[in-house]
């Protein structure tokens, strides 16, 4: 993953919780939100990468490691080295996913409590040594507190396990692990945590249950509590208030979700765009202009080319002092004898000095070994991208 694409990913994050929140504000479309809040960070995570394929794949046919050009030396890709910010990212990843698995140890040690009764199906636990009421999957654990209203929460807790929200939990915690540094990753974990509560006190008032009767447990369950965050828990006090205004509406869809259409085609173009202007960095690309049975290839094969890469390359001071960087894409011909001709810049930079850097390297390439059709030599063209990135 490049830094553009790095990059992309976590503005288009901010961007979905900001339009979730105009979505929300007002509303209880509740369905529609828990649809938005799991399919929207697929969205974020492929936009950036979708239009690498859809820009290459039809064109280039051979694909080797780069050849990134960095101001003071040369990196061939596919020969990285583990670099500091990787590993506060690691670090991150792996103590998030250390305390997603402690909680799933606290869950599943309760399991142990004693069976209580079956409730719709699913397997209520009754717990000994908490005051909180929760499901996980299609189990229910409920508080001894809470057996006066015991109907009212497992009807709701029944919801969630109906409605599999502990898979929406599990796939967000996993999120959460992947962009730990994100702030807006916590807040859309909290706003999915929400619209699920949203959901089952939706599922109970359609039960005939009395709003006030409900509204009434729910101030009761709310104190003094405590919720493994895995889970969705029927005292959840983060979000009562709320939860008492939704019990009146209705959930449905309404024209303000049209303006997904125009921000998903923004998000869209905005990916184009950049990615058209520095394509992905990870590969080197050789394209035939026919279909042959032996591809060119550099004289030595490919540790010789990489090496006359190292010691021929120039990063232009021009260029260093404009901060000017991108990718360069050369295309040459391999002639029947080998003889390199026709060199091309099919893409460059609005720095001519980068464009011309590239060109002269090639341009320097000894006779390459020409390609082969039916055991006879034949002419092909090939193009190769070079990096120009400053350190």
């Amino acid at each position: 993953m490049s830094l553009l694409h790095f990059l992309l990913i976590n503005l288009f994050f901010v961007i979905a919780y900001f339009v979730y929140l105009l979505l929300e504000k007002g509303e209880s479309h509740f369905s529609f939100n828990r649809t938005y809040l799991i399919v929207a960070p697929l969205v974020c995570f492929t936009l950036p990468f979708i239009f690498d394929t859809i820009t290459e794949s039809p064109v280039w046919t051979t694909i080797l490691p780069t050849i990134e050009v960095l101001q003071t030396n040369v990196i061939l890709a596919g020969f990285s080295f583990f670099k500091w910010n990787d590993g506060l990212l690691y670090l991150g990843f792996i103590i998030s996913i250390s305390l997603i698995i402690r909680q799933l140890a606290f869950i599943f040690k309760r399991v142990s409590r004693s069976f209580y009764k079956t409730f719709e199906g699913v397997k209520v636990y009754l717990l000994s040594d908490t005051n909180d009421s929760f499901s996980f999957f299609h189990k229910i654990y409920l508080s001894p507190n809470a057996l006066k209203n015991e109907e009212l929460i497992l009807l709701h807790e029944y919801a969630h396990c109906k409605g599999y929200h502990s898979l929406d939990v599990l796939y967000l915690s996993l999120l959460k692990g992947i962009l730990w540094f994100n702030p807006i990753v916590y807040l859309w974990m909290k706003k999915a945590k929400e619209n699920h509560e949203f959901i089952a006190d939706n599922y109970v008032l359609q039960k005939n249950v009395s709003a006030k009767e409900y509204g009434n447990t729910l101030i009761y369950s709310a104190f003094n509590v405590h919720s493994p965050t895995l889970v969705n828990a029927f005292n959840s006090k983060s979000a009562i208030r709320k939860r008492l205004e939704k019990f009146n509406h209705k959930n449905q869809y309404n024209m303000k979700q049209l303006i997904l259409v125009p921000v998903l085609a923004g998000m869209t173009f905005m990916s184009m765009s950049l990615n058209e202007r520095q394509a992905p960095s990870n590969t080197v690309v050789q394209k035939m202009s026919e279909e042959v049975d032996v591809e060119a290839s550099f004289p030595g094969g490919q540790d010789a080319m990489y090496a006359f890469f190292v010691k021929n390359i120039n990063y232009p001071k021009s260029s260093v002092e404009a901060k000017s960087q991108g990718k360069v894409y050369v295309q040459f011909t391999v002639g029947k004898d080998g003889s390199l001709s026709k060199f091309n810049i099919l893409r460059g930079l609005k720095d001519e000095a980068l464009n011309k850097s590239a060109l002269s390297l090639l341009q320097k390439m000894p006779t390459w070994i020409p390609a082969q059709k039916d055991g006879k030599n034949v002419e092909s063209k090939l193009t190769i991208p070079i990096n120009f990135q400053l350190n």
